[in-house]
């Protein structure tokens, strides 16, 4: 009797344990959508801004706002690519991390597209 309760106890918790990891495991890669998914909207409305200003008087300003055009573009047609890249590579969520990581996949996605009008 006492074997067979350690062992229905033994299955129960591990049931329930292992259902909670699993909660917690999405519960976590939800959160993370909603914070990677903020800050990528966040570059977005930046790079708008700065886009916005395509029509300067100043050369380097319309350089920058066409940079900055091109920018907003990435992120949103690569949104949701992004955010998943950035859960399975467990980048963090400070904003510096998020904001270089970002830096990083659309700049080097840039010189790659480069690469490719070049030859």
């Amino acid at each position: 009797m006492k074997k067979t309760f350690a062992i229905f106890f033994m299955v129960t918790f591990l049931s329930l344990f292992g259902a909670h990891s699993a909660m917690s495991v999405e519960t976590k890669s939800a959160e993370l959508e909603r914070v990677y998914g903020s800050y990528i909207e966040k570059h977005i409305s930046r790079c708008d801004s700065k886009a916005a200003r395509k029509n300067s008087a100043s050369e380097h300003i319309r350089q920058e706002a066409a940079l900055h055009c091109l920018m907003g573009h990435f992120y949103r047609e690569h949104r949701t690519a992004l955010i998943n890249d950035m859960i399975a590579e467990g980048i963090g969520t400070k904003k510096h991390q998020v904001d270089h990581y970002l830096n990083s996949k659309f700049f080097h996605t840039l010189r790659e597209a480069a690469k490719t009008l070049s030859h």
